[in-house]
């Protein structure tokens, strides 16, 4: 299994959902990765949207195609990194009908480049490697995994200027159970 973030985003209404998938199979497709949205996001007004791939803001990947791989197999060479697959702690954004991923990118970066959000994908991060490492036999001691698996963040986008002329973006971050 792979983990990684999804951010589910709605520009109009200037909200946003943090969502983490932990127990995708390696054979999933983009597909199987949009219909697991559903499962994991909390907030209705996000559900009513509808998504049709995903993209990588650190580099601009594109996943749109509904039926390609979502992840790297294990056949290539391990020193080949696959640009075109979901990685291990990636963090995603959700790309809406009638967008592209180039613009869900640039309403993202208020959000991705937050330094409480970053704070927070870095708690997280070290959260689920204490988690793996418990499966392989070492003490978990940050809480039970129920409670980790369960935990969505979420907020308002709020874009402030300054005389720098930067993007802010105040929200606050709650675990809901």
């Amino acid at each position: 299994y792979t983990q990684f973030f999804i951010l589910l985003l709605c520009p109009k209404s200037r909200i946003f959902e943090l969502i983490e998938i932990t127990d995708s199979p390696k054979t999933s497709t983009i597909s199987d990765i949009l219909h697991r949205i559903p499962e994991k996001c909390t907030d209705d007004r996000l559900l009513e949207k509808n998504y049709i791939g995903f993209c990588r803001p650190s580099d601009r990947t594109e996943f749109m195609n509904p039926t390609a791989p979502a992840f790297q197999s294990g056949e290539e060479d391990d020193d080949w990194i696959a640009t075109d697959s979901i990685r291990e702690d990636d963090v995603l954004v959700a790309i809406l009908r009638g967008s592209t991923g180039y613009e869900m990118s640039k309403i993202s970066k208020p959000i991705l480049r937050n330094s409480k959000f970053k704070d927070m994908i870095r708690r997280r991060r070290r959260s689920n490697y204490h988690r793996t490492k418990n499966r392989r036999g070492s003490t978990y001691t940050a809480g039970s995994e129920s409670d980790y698996d369960n935990m969505s963040f979420s907020g308002d986008i709020t874009v402030r200027s300054s005389k720098s002329k930067e993007s802010n973006c105040g929200q606050s971050f709650e675990s809901k159970n």
